[in-house]
């Protein structure tokens, strides 16, 4: 696979993360409001919390495997490039 290739790879890839983003932020905002109605009668704060918490993690384990993967993109394309100069001796 040449540099270009990759290069490419990345830049499809973050075309498809920003293009899910914002409406990926938009769900997640609508399962926190949802979320905050539901326990709208819960007096104990940390309670409250905590529920929310776990609702937030269910929610953002998709937005965080996208964020993952192009991590993982963005630090092959880095080796990628670092690879004939640290051939070099």
């Amino acid at each position: 696979m040449t540099t270009n290739n990759i290069e490419q790879l990345g830049k499809v890839q973050q075309n498809e993360i920003n293009h899910k983003w914002p409406s990926a932020l938009a769900e997640l905002a609508d399962v926190l409001k949802f979320e905050l109605e539901k326990q709208g009668n819960i007096k104990d704060k940390a309670m409250q919390a905590k529920a929310l918490a776990f609702a937030l993690a269910q929610h953002l384990g998709g937005a965080f495997y996208l964020f993952t993967y192009w991590i993982k993109i963005e630090s092959s394309i880095k080796r990628h490039r670092n690879l004939p100069t640290l051939c070099r001796k």
